[in-house]
């Protein structure tokens, strides 16, 4: 399976989210704000190749939450879509990271989400070589 997080503090959204990930056959877990997120990634068995991420939440924000991931070499290989209605902390991502402005599309994302998983999966085939 396909291991994502979902981190997102509107209970609807994330929900939703993790709906539409699953009839996709990804293996879904979520938070609701950083904090939360940070604790999540310590306890899954297998790391996400893909966090989805909300920019404004209680008690840590995306974008203070990003930089603790980016800075950890144990997580900062992980992809990252942040989502966000205003242009915040987290439009600076590297390469491996997007940024959705909210509103955005179910399809869009679908598709981002399958880019950022064939971009780990050639990292991960590159690295085994």
């Amino acid at each position: 399976m396909k291991p994502i997080l979902v981190v997102d503090d509107e209970a609807d959204i994330r929900e939703a989210l993790v709906e539409i990930l699953e009839r996709e056959n990804y293996s879904v877990h979520s938070a609701r704000n950083g904090q939360e997120a940070l604790e999540k990634l310590k306890s899954l068995e297998e790391l996400p190749q893909v966090i989805i991420l909300d920019g404004q939440m209680p008690v840590m924000d995306g974008s203070t939450f990003y930089k603790i991931l980016s800075q950890d070499p144990h997580y900062n290989r992980i992809s990252v879509i942040a989502l966000s209605g205003n242009l915040g902390g987290l439009v600076n991502l590297p390469s491996h990271c997007r940024f959705f402005r909210k509103p955005f599309t179910v399809p869009e994302l679908l598709t981002t989400v399958a880019e950022l998983f064939e971009i780990q999966t050639s990292k991960e085939s590159v690295r085994a070589s």
